[in-house]
């Protein structure tokens, strides 16, 4: 008996696979955060990606658990003065757009967030690029070279 093919193609469509529990937890009434563009990043691909898997709804919490901790962490940072972010493995992570980062009372807060990605996920991304409008600025990278090519050094 022949086995179905995966969904799952390569290791940017579990991007998807995170963008449907995103926005599951966002559909909730009593949601921990919300993510407006996580359904629209997820499409029908993320969908049949997540109910493709035995027991996905089960898994939801671990997504969550790690979304709203990761966003506690980034706004408590920041509220320390932290004013770049580099977010590895990024897939179509939306904290620059829907995060609400604090001010500084002497100058307006501009937080980077730099997340070096493969260029299919770059692709996938820009929808949300486009609907972003938050005054964070984000930069996207392709490549293994990434943070060395915008001169970007640890502190």
């Amino acid at each position: 008996m022949a086995q179905a093919e995966s969904l799952i193609r390569n290791i940017s469509d579990t991007a998807l696979l995170a963008a449907v529990y995103r926005a599951r937890e966002t559909d909730r009434q009593d949601a921990l955060f919300r993510d407006p563009f996580a359904g629209r990043l997820a499409g029908k691909r993320g969908d049949q990606i997540a109910d493709s898997i035995p027991f996905s709804n089960q898994n939801t919490w671990a997504w969550v658990t790690r979304t709203y901790i990761f966003d506690q962490f980034i706004a408590e940072q920041c509220q320390q003065g932290v004013d770049m972010v580099v977010n590895l493995a990024a897939g179509l992570d939306t904290r620059p757009y829907r995060m609400l980062l604090p001010s500084s009372s002497t100058q307006l807060y501009n937080t980077v967030f730099i997340s070096p990605s493969t260029p299919s996920v770059l692709l996938q991304h820009t929808s949300c690029r486009r609907i972003s409008g938050l005054g964070v600025r984000q930069d996207r990278i392709a490549g293994p070279h990434a943070i060395r090519s915008r001169n970007v050094r640890s502190r």
